[in-house]
Order: C-alpha cells, then structure tokens, then sequence
C-alpha cells in the first residue's frame, strides 16, 4: 500500500485524515465539503497532503454523489476525496470507519453540519508540527450549519466555546 493509503497510488504521504461522517444530509456534506476545498495542510514543499474521507451512514448512500461531483476539484488541487459507506446506524460506527480508513497519521474529525472556517487545518496542525508528540488532542474553530433551522435554544451564547464555534466572538481564536 502506497503513502496514500490507496493500494497501488503513488503520492505524497498523508499527513492528516480529514473524516465527515454523514447521515442522509446531502445539502449540508456539500457545504462542508466546499468549506475544505481551500485548506492546507501548511508548507506543501514538505511533500505531505491530506485526505478526505466521508463516511456515509446510509445504507442509501446520499453523500455518494456529492463526493462524486467534487472529487475531480479537489484532485486538482492534490487532495484525494473518497466515500465509504458504513451499514451500521450510529455515529461511533461511522467515526470508527473512518478512522480504519484513514491513511494519515492524524485524524481530524468534522461534522457535516460544521464549516471549517479558513485555515482550520493549518492551525488544527500547528501544536502537532511545533510540539511533535507532546500533543494528544486539539480542535479546530469551526461554524455550525443547522440548515433550513434556526440554532437550538439550548444552544445559549456562553456554550459555544465549548463546540469550537466563532460565534459571538471576534475574528481571532
């Protein structure tokens, strides 16, 4: 198996994982997926790349052609984008799946309810590229989608640190 995790491709090695798990929300794995097209993983001269994989949750595999009609942008840009499908119903299958699945040797985890806000990725690595094996954990900033509806109410200002949200705050982290 290659660097890429793909058998028989050859590529840059992975550094990261990118994982969506889904579950029959279509128009939202499409608005998360184009809120990646533009992240990096940092210096490209390194000759590490991420990965993309969305695990669909369905066995009716409604993510499977919004996967399909991105991977040609995102292979341009040397990003490889797959669609797994995962029969077993919950969320821990799904985020397992991925993590089986994954060729990186980090995994990064976003919904596809959440827009990853610029430079998510290069800042989600930083800690790791600066601090090497002393980090175990980071997230990311991120902005929630709840599509046609409003914010829950149970989502009160004062939480949203707590979900990595920007909202309610400036513009720095």
């Amino acid at each position: 198996m290659s660097a890429t995790g793909i058998p028989g491709a050859d590529g840059p090695e992975i550094a990261v994982s990118i994982v969506i798990c889904t579950y029959q929300r279509p128009e939202l794995l499409g608005a998360c997926l184009d809120s990646l097209i533009g992240q990096r993983v940092g210096d490209t001269s390194s000759g590490s790349a991420h990965e993309i994989l969305v695990i669909d949750n369905s066995v009716l595999a409604e993510g499977r052609p919004v996967v399909e009609g991105r991977q040609a942008a995102f292979a341009l840009r040397g990003v490889t984008l797959r669609h797994v499908v995962e029969e077993r119903p919950c969320v821990s299958f799904a985020r397992n799946r991925g993590v089986a699945e994954a060729a990186g040797a980090l995994i990064a985890f976003i919904d596809d309810d959440e827009r990853a806000c610029d430079g998510w990725l290069e800042r989600l690595l930083e800690p790791f590229h600066r601090l090497g094996d002393a980090v175990d954990i980071v997230s990311g900033e991120v902005e929630p989608d709840f599509g046609a509806l409003s914010r829950p109410d149970w989502l009160a200002d004062d939480m949203l640190q707590f979900f990595s949200c920007r909202w309610g705050r400036g513009s720095e982290p």
